[in-house]
């Protein structure tokens, strides 16, 4: 039996505080539907208790979307498994924050044919490594590695030396 559609009801999302898992329903998702047993477009509108507005009772109006159900297979998906996370999705995944830390203290593995480190719009990203030991970056030591001599003794007699070419190869 076709029913008529239902405009501008909550929809369910799994939330504490101003964080949220956010899966907004879209045309044809099959789902719960919780209707309440009375009109609650005063909670709605000031989200706080409040009686019914009028004498209407268990009207599809005033119901509560719940989320999927029976719907097909997700191809993307956050999956809680014993003692691991999987995160999987068929396109792209971004991360939005201030800073991002991961502490495994097992290593971390990136199997992918490339990666990309990009910095601001004004400057170029760089990989600062044992940042608790020293302070340069990789490209500050190319650019050294790139700009250095090496002192060549006993080129000539005696004690004298002469300087290098710079490395052929740059990196």
């Amino acid at each position: 039996m076709e029913s008529t559609p239902i405009y501008a009801i909550p929809v369910f999302r799994l939330q504490r505080g101003n964080s949220a898992l956010i899966m907004n329903p879209v045309v044809g998702d099959i789902g719960h539907l919780l209707i309440c047993d009375r009109d609650t477009r005063r909670v709605r509108a000031t989200r706080q208790s409040a009686l019914p507005s009028t004498r209407r009772r268990h009207n599809r109006a005033d119901g509560i979307y719940m989320g999927g159900l029976l719907n097909m297979p997700p191809t993307q998906f956050i999956e809680f498994a014993d003692n691991r996370i999987n995160i999987t999705s068929p396109g792209n995944i971004e991360i939005h924050c201030q800073q991002a830390t991961i502490k495994a203290p097992s290593g971390v593995i990136l199997d992918t044919p490339q990666a990309h480190f990009t910095g601001n719009v004004t400057a170029a990203g760089d990989i600062t490594d044992n940042v608790g030991t020293q302070q340069a970056s990789i490209k500050a030591l190319r650019e050294a590695y790139n700009s250095h001599y090496h002192h060549v003794n006993g080129v000539e007699s005696g004690s004298s030396r002469v300087t290098s070419d710079k490395p052929e190869h740059t990196l």
